[in-house]
């Protein structure tokens, strides 16, 4: 948790506009990545040497490892976040991307506990997690581009 909050203050990359992207560390692709590489190797090794009445143990066990990593894969690989001079952008684990102008934001709140930053418009919301790197700056864009301030967010103790 350590390295990955110390990730999380690093500066983001920006793109060839300008525009600062947010992503999550390295290691939620490591860990999906090797998560998921175990999942094919435990269904492939579960059915080849299995006997028939295991082979309901093995799915099962392929889908829980499974189903831990490739979410995590996918969040590292595919959702990023996209401060733009107009607003944010968000692109999610499935590759759906939502647009919020910064003068579209209705409420912003802060999970203590999902470590999620909620960001709301009337129509949609973008979550943006703690461990994003470049987090600090998107709550610096955010204070800067609308009138929510730190402690309205939630964020003044992060």
């Amino acid at each position: 948790m350590a390295a990955l909050l110390a990730a999380s203050k690093k500066k983001p990359k920006e793109d060839i506009n300008g525009n600062k992207v947010l992503r999550l560390p390295i290691l939620y692709t490591l860990i999906g990545g090797i998560a998921t590489v175990g999942s094919l190797v435990i269904l492939v090794y579960g059915l080849l040497t299995s006997e028939p009445e295991e082979t309901v143990f093995v799915l099962i066990f392929f889908l829980a490892v499974a189903g831990l990593g490739v979410p995590l894969l996918l969040m590292g690989v595919v959702f990023k976040i996209v401060i733009t001079p107009d607003g944010i952008e968000q692109t999610t684990m499935l590759g759906k991307i939502k647009t919020m102008r910064w003068i579209d934001i209705t409420a912003i709140t802060f999970g203590n506990v999902s470590l999620e930053l909620k960001i709301r418009s009337r129509d949609q919301k973008i979550k943006a997690h703690l461990h994003l790197v470049g987090f600090p700056d998107l709550i610096n864009e955010i204070e800067s581009n609308t009138k929510f301030t730190r402690t309205e967010m939630g964020v003044a103790n992060v």
